[in-house]
């Protein structure tokens, strides 16, 4: 689908409909704005929910949804990474907080997130290093 607002990776079907959205030229650029963002926000919120119900995978399919709308959307990287945190799969925690704090450096929950993946897999400098960073944006790291 050429021609989507951005390049369509994925083939899931509630994607593949914003794109179609997105495509018909009888939407006005502000509609289809409001659209792809109520999407990625609906997305998101759902997955924090099922987050704090422990639905950690449902979690992650949702998050999954809304990068797949909006891939520079950084809040889905963060609380992606904060799901396969919670599941143990640390290493795909650090990705997903690399990828957050790569589309926002000043998100001090990122650099948060990824000290305590990096804790969790022993490497205690790399945790140091975030959480001092976290502190200097504002948030106190454990």
């Amino acid at each position: 689908m050429d021609g989507c607002v951005q390049p369509c990776h994925s083939t899931s079907p509630s994607h593949q409909r914003s794109c179609t959205y997105q495509l018909n030229p009888s939407r006005k650029p502000a509609e289809i704005f409001w659209r792809k963002t109520l999407n990625v926000k609906a997305y998101i919120n759902r997955g924090v929910a099922y987050r704090i119900l422990g639905q950690y995978e449902r979690a992650i399919q949702d998050y999954d949804e809304a990068i797949g709308v909006d891939p520079q959307y950084e809040a889905a990287y963060n609380n992606r990474g904060m799901a396969y945190w919670r599941l143990g799969q640390h290493e795909r925690a650090i990705q997903d907080y690399d990828e957050a704090i790569r589309l926002n450096p000043q998100d001090a929950d990122a650099y948060a997130g990824r000290g305590i993946a990096y804790r969790l897999i022993g490497k205690s400098i790399e945790a140091e290093r975030d959480f001092a960073k976290a502190k200097e944006l504002g948030i106190e790291a454990p």
